[in-house]
Protein backbone atom coordinates (compact mmCIF):
# COMPACT_ATOMS: atom_id res chain seq x y z
CA UNK A 1 0.00 0.00 0.00
CA UNK A 2 1.71 3.43 -1.14
CA UNK A 3 2.03 5.84 1.42
CA UNK A 4 0.39 9.59 0.95
CA UNK A 5 2.34 11.94 -0.35
CA UNK A 6 2.38 16.00 0.86
CA UNK A 7 0.57 14.68 4.39
CA UNK A 8 2.57 17.61 5.58
CA UNK A 9 0.75 20.26 4.28
CA UNK A 10 -2.57 20.59 6.86
CA UNK A 11 0.21 20.36 9.52
CA UNK A 12 2.48 22.96 8.53
CA UNK A 13 -0.51 25.13 7.70
CA UNK A 14 -2.06 24.82 11.00
CA UNK A 15 1.61 25.60 12.64
CA UNK A 16 2.42 28.47 10.44
CA UNK A 17 -1.09 30.09 11.63
CA UNK A 18 -0.07 29.89 15.16
CA UNK A 19 3.34 30.95 14.47
CA UNK A 20 1.95 34.44 13.37
CA UNK A 21 1.40 35.45 16.60
CA UNK A 22 5.12 34.86 17.69
CA UNK A 23 6.57 37.75 16.31
CA UNK A 24 6.50 39.51 19.38
CA UNK A 25 7.87 36.52 21.26
CA UNK A 26 11.01 36.04 19.44
CA UNK A 27 12.57 35.18 22.58
CA UNK A 28 9.83 32.43 23.61
CA UNK A 29 10.79 30.68 20.19
CA UNK A 30 14.39 30.63 20.44
CA UNK A 31 13.93 29.90 24.18
CA UNK A 32 11.66 26.47 22.70
CA UNK A 33 14.11 25.67 20.15
CA UNK A 34 17.18 25.64 23.28
CA UNK A 35 14.68 23.11 25.18
CA UNK A 36 14.73 20.91 22.37
CA UNK A 37 18.44 21.52 21.40
CA UNK A 38 18.41 20.24 25.34
CA UNK A 39 16.77 17.39 25.19
CA UNK A 40 18.64 15.81 22.33
CA UNK A 41 17.07 17.45 19.47
CA UNK A 42 19.22 18.06 16.33
CA UNK A 43 18.45 21.75 16.22
CA UNK A 44 19.85 24.49 14.00
CA UNK A 45 22.94 26.30 15.64
CA UNK A 46 21.15 29.48 16.98
CA UNK A 47 24.42 31.07 17.80
CA UNK A 48 24.91 34.79 16.65
CA UNK A 49 28.23 36.65 16.37
CA UNK A 50 29.13 40.05 17.15
CA UNK A 51 31.65 42.27 16.25
CA UNK A 52 35.18 40.67 17.74
CA UNK A 53 33.66 37.26 16.83
CA UNK A 54 32.10 36.01 19.83
CA UNK A 55 29.40 34.26 19.99
CA UNK A 56 25.98 34.78 22.06
CA UNK A 57 22.64 32.81 21.59
CA UNK A 58 19.89 34.20 19.12
CA UNK A 59 18.24 37.62 20.48
CA UNK A 60 15.42 37.78 16.85
CA UNK A 61 14.45 34.84 14.76
CA UNK A 62 12.00 34.60 11.57
CA UNK A 63 9.15 31.76 10.80
CA UNK A 64 11.35 30.83 7.79
CA UNK A 65 14.05 30.25 9.82
CA UNK A 66 12.07 28.40 12.66
CA UNK A 67 10.79 26.50 10.10
CA UNK A 68 13.98 25.53 8.90
CA UNK A 69 14.84 23.96 12.11
CA UNK A 70 13.08 21.12 10.96
CA UNK A 71 13.85 21.22 7.17
CA UNK A 72 17.15 20.56 6.96
CA UNK A 73 19.36 17.48 6.20
CA UNK A 74 18.85 15.80 9.64
CA UNK A 75 16.60 12.32 8.53
CA UNK A 76 12.95 11.72 8.77
CA UNK A 77 12.60 10.27 12.32
CA UNK A 78 14.47 13.54 13.91
CA UNK A 79 12.30 15.44 11.62
CA UNK A 80 9.24 13.82 12.93
CA UNK A 81 10.44 13.94 16.65
CA UNK A 82 10.68 17.60 16.55
CA UNK A 83 6.99 17.92 14.92
CA UNK A 84 5.94 15.77 18.08
CA UNK A 85 7.38 18.62 20.10
CA UNK A 86 6.08 21.39 17.80
CA UNK A 87 2.57 19.86 17.95
CA UNK A 88 2.65 19.87 21.91
CA UNK A 89 4.03 23.00 22.33
CA UNK A 90 1.98 25.02 19.98
CA UNK A 91 -1.02 22.85 21.16
CA UNK A 92 -1.69 21.66 17.47
CA UNK A 93 -4.74 19.60 16.14
CA UNK A 94 -3.74 18.30 12.96
CA UNK A 95 -2.10 15.24 12.49
CA UNK A 96 1.19 14.51 12.54
CA UNK A 97 2.82 14.50 8.90
CA UNK A 98 3.85 10.86 7.18
CA UNK A 99 5.92 11.95 4.37
CA UNK A 100 8.04 15.21 3.83
CA UNK A 101 7.87 14.71 0.11
CA UNK A 102 7.91 17.94 -1.54
CA UNK A 103 9.40 19.98 0.92
CA UNK A 104 12.56 21.95 0.54
CA UNK A 105 15.33 20.97 2.35
CA UNK A 106 17.82 23.81 3.72
CA UNK A 107 22.14 22.97 4.02
CA UNK A 108 22.37 22.21 7.29
CA UNK A 109 25.39 24.44 7.25
CA UNK A 110 23.36 27.82 5.65
CA UNK A 111 19.60 27.11 7.61
CA UNK A 112 19.37 30.62 8.62
CA UNK A 113 17.41 33.23 6.15
CA UNK A 114 19.12 36.20 7.94
CA UNK A 115 22.80 36.58 7.96
CA UNK A 116 24.61 37.46 11.45
CA UNK A 117 24.57 40.35 13.46
CA UNK A 118 27.69 41.90 12.19
CA UNK A 119 26.15 41.90 8.60
CA UNK A 120 22.26 42.17 9.18
CA UNK A 121 20.31 45.62 9.08
CA UNK A 122 18.30 45.95 11.97
CA UNK A 123 15.26 45.63 10.22
CA UNK A 124 16.06 42.36 8.19
CA UNK A 125 14.10 40.21 10.58
CA UNK A 126 10.99 41.94 10.75
CA UNK A 127 11.12 42.06 6.78
CA UNK A 128 11.36 38.39 6.80
CA UNK A 129 8.13 38.20 9.59
CA UNK A 130 6.18 41.11 6.92
CA UNK A 131 6.53 38.55 3.74
CA UNK A 132 5.34 35.43 5.93
CA UNK A 133 2.19 37.38 7.46
CA UNK A 134 1.85 38.61 4.02
CA UNK A 135 2.55 35.00 2.39
CA UNK A 136 -0.49 33.82 4.95
CA UNK A 137 -3.00 35.82 3.25
CA UNK A 138 -5.56 34.46 0.38
CA UNK A 139 -3.44 34.58 -2.84
CA UNK A 140 -0.30 36.46 -2.00
CA UNK A 141 1.10 36.28 -5.26
CA UNK A 142 -1.37 38.15 -6.91
CA UNK A 143 -1.17 40.87 -4.30
CA UNK A 144 1.43 43.86 -5.48
CA UNK A 145 1.95 43.92 -1.09
CA UNK A 146 3.23 41.04 -0.71
CA UNK A 147 5.26 41.14 -4.25
CA UNK A 148 7.13 44.45 -2.76
CA UNK A 149 8.12 43.12 0.51
CA UNK A 150 9.19 39.95 -0.84
CA UNK A 151 11.28 41.90 -3.52
CA UNK A 152 12.52 43.93 -0.29
CA UNK A 153 13.34 41.15 1.54
CA UNK A 154 15.04 39.10 -1.23
CA UNK A 155 17.71 42.01 -1.79
CA UNK A 156 18.51 42.92 1.63
CA UNK A 157 18.60 39.43 3.13
CA UNK A 158 21.44 36.76 2.12
CA UNK A 159 20.97 33.48 3.99
CA UNK A 160 23.51 32.42 6.72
Amino acid sequence: MPTQSFTWIPFYEELATRLAGWEKRQGELIAFLETLRAEGYVITPLNDKDQEGARFLLKEIDPFTFFGVFNRGIGYEQRLAILVRMKQHFELQSELPEDFNGVPVLNNLKSWFFTNQTSRDPNDVGRLWRVFHLALAKGPLGKKQFLRAFDECSRSNKPT
